[in-house]
């Protein structure tokens, strides 16, 4: 009686091993869409955000600049803003739309998505090749 309860165990296991592993592949690859959902939007959002001060920052020079000049004869300050381009909105200073630069954005953080993801996988390889010829010795 013994001998059968363990062969029904392991043919059992092997069953749920075969199972399992298309199962956890899915899971990975769920795991991977539900991360790269939450990371690429956010990737893009800090990017167009570093933009978006990066040019605050320089249209603030610029602005200082005109606010320094301020007291010369027959000088214009909102001319000299205008001059200078300190009072154009980002996309008018990277001379593209709104929905192009947030395109762009999400697709360079999709990119990098890709990349991670690549660079993740094939380390998950190597590694799991050389576990498998350090066990193959034993």
């Amino acid at each position: 009686m013994q001998g059968v309860e363990g062969r029904g165990r392991r043919g059992s296991a092997h069953l749920l091993s075969a199972v399992g592993e298309p199962m956890r592949r899915r899971g990975l690859v769920r795991l991977w869409v539900v991360l790269s959902g939450l990371f690429v939007p956010a990737i893009a959002f800090w990017m167009v955000n570093d933009s978006m001060n990066t040019w605050a920052q320089l249209d603030k020079i610029s602005v200082q600049t005109c606010v320094n000049r301020e007291g010369e004869p027959n000088f214009n300050v909102d001319e000299c803003v205008h001059d200078a381009g300190a009072d154009k909105t980002v996309f008018q200073h990277e001379h593209t739309s709104p929905g192009r630069y947030w395109g762009e954005a999400l697709g360079v953080a999709f990119l990098f998505d890709l990349v991670i993801t690549a660079l993740l996988a094939a380390a998950f390889f190597v590694v799991r090749w050389v576990v498998r010829g350090f066990g193959a010795d034993a």
